[in-house]
């Protein structure tokens, strides 16, 4: 594992367990928020206690990066400050405490994000995960780790992710789930693509791909209430493949394929509020082709992905404004 993740890991991990150490539920909060899997998600985390130490006047702040980050003896500290340990030790205590109100007060809103950390979750939550359909909203979610189950949505644009997989399974962080669950569709759906048949995610057995609407898709594919309003108005048909063995389905529109590309992912990274902007149906290499496109909310970078009209397959990918 490179250095400066283990460094930077290691100091998200001293500021949960020095700032927090008067609230053991708080500690538990952040610590149980680091999956290796998720670096943006640590990194996140590391900014947010950064900004919160950037609020501290600046002998204090100084005190608890020599104490606490450098590692730095009571003693050598006083030395270089020209005071006694007693009250290095004193500032010490004092600049914690000042710390901790600032995470609860100031950035509070911030670290109730990273608070979410129930195994399982039978009611919609914020989650830290924008919308990009709008990019104006944070997700909703549900999620029951033991089965692998994950639910977002939107709370106004009525954007809906219903998830129940395997791959799922133990993973407790909306960032990591989300993570987990757009690598997996990348390879489920490319591979149905390119191959024109997978397996089933629940028995196995060999189903074809279909291009269709949602008013094509069998009745018993869908459940009523989670079908987006917006899945019904698009010109473009859905990704479908549905089992009739064992009636378990994945369906998936032409920009969820798009951000779910690992450039897509990247681009996400990045740039977490996007929007999706219109589609559009052009000529590109002699044929049909469908232009997906988003663009960030906070920056002027843009990601575009052409795609085959007959075959959903990559034409090419486009980034503009991206560092």
């Amino acid at each position: 594992m490179p250095k400066k993740f283990e460094e930077d890991r290691s100091r998200s991990i001293f500021f949960v367990h020095s700032f927090c150490n008067t609230t053991p539920k708080a500690a538990h909060i952040f610590v149980d928020e680091f999956d290796l899997e998720v670096e943006l998600e640590r990194k996140e985390l590391v900014e947010l206690l950064e900004r919160a130490m950037t609020l501290l006047p600046e002998e204090t702040r100084t005190v608890l990066i020599k104490r606490d980050v450098e590692d730095s003896p009571l003693s050598q500290v006083a030395a270089q400050l020209g005071t006694t340990t007693s009250a290095v030790a004193m500032r010490l205590q004092r600049g914690k405490l000042a710390l901790k109100r600032r995470l609860t007060t100031t950035l509070q809103q911030e670290l109730a994000l990273y608070a979410l950390q129930a195994s399982t979750s039978d009611v919609w939550e914020e989650t830290p995960l924008w919308c990009s359909l709008c990019g104006q909203h944070r997700l909703r979610g549900k999620r029951n780790p033991g089965e692998g189950k994950l639910l977002l949505k939107c709370p106004v644009c009525d954007v809906w992710s219903v998830n129940h997989l395997p791959a799922l399974q133990g993973v407790k962080g909306y960032k990591p789930l989300y993570t987990r669950l757009a690598a997996w569709c990348n390879d489920y759906y490319q591979t149905a693509l390119n191959n024109g048949r997978v397996p089933c995610t629940k028995c196995g057995r060999m189903l074809p791909v279909n291009f269709c609407f949602v008013e094509e898709i069998p009745p018993w594919a869908w459940q009523k209430e989670w079908v987006p309003s917006w899945y019904r108005e698009t010109q473009d048909r859905l990704v479908s493949i549905t089992c009739p063995a064992c009636h378990s389905a994945c369906n998936t529109p032409l920009d969820s394929l798009a951000l779910t590309l690992p450039e897509g992912r990247s681009f996400l990274q990045g740039y977490p509020r996007v929007r999706t902007l219109p589609s559009q149906h052009v000529e590109a290499q002699g044929r049909e082709a469908i232009i997906t496109r988003f663009e960030s909310i906070t920056a002027n970078a843009t990601f575009t992905v052409v795609f085959d009209a007959d075959t959903y397959r990559v034409l090419g990918i486009f980034r503009e404004g991206v560092a």
